[in-house]
């Protein structure tokens, strides 16, 4: 911006301070009233911004991840179910030894181990 231009900002700023200050000094309360007028219409903006746009895209991802588990869910139980059918109908003829094997339980496959070092202590005088 050339030294022009910054004047050119300057005097329109001095005349909005006039204009302002006259409005003040002339009508006070046309001025309280259109600054609450803006304020409750800023509010409802704001309001209607952050209703519709802001948190209804957070929740609909979240309803959606819902839905997808509890379908996984209730797929996962259908076959849990349909080999607990499958399986107790084998049951009667299988001698009762291999129940016992089954019945212990088995680590969950999703589930890892992650092995740190939880003996070593940190030395409390470094830090």
């Amino acid at each position: 911006m050339s030294r022009s231009r910054y004047w050119l900002f300057y005097i329109v700023i001095a005349f909005a301070i006039l204009g302002l200050g006259n409005y003040l000094w002339t009508d006070l309360t046309a001025f309280i009233k259109n600054l609450l007028f803006i304020a409750a219409f800023a509010a409802i903006i704001i309001f209607l911004v952050t209703r519709f746009r802001g948190t209804a895209v957070h929740t609909r991802k979240e309803h959606k991840a819902f839905i997808k588990a509890a379908k996984y869910s209730k797929k996962r139980l259908k076959m849990k179910a349909e080999q607990k059918n499958n399986s107790a109908s084998r049951s009667i003829s299988k001698p009762s030894f291999k129940k016992s094997i089954q019945s212990k339980k088995k680590s969950a496959p999703h589930l890892t181990v992650i092995e740190g070092k939880k003996g070593k202590k940190k030395d409390k005088a470094s830090l």
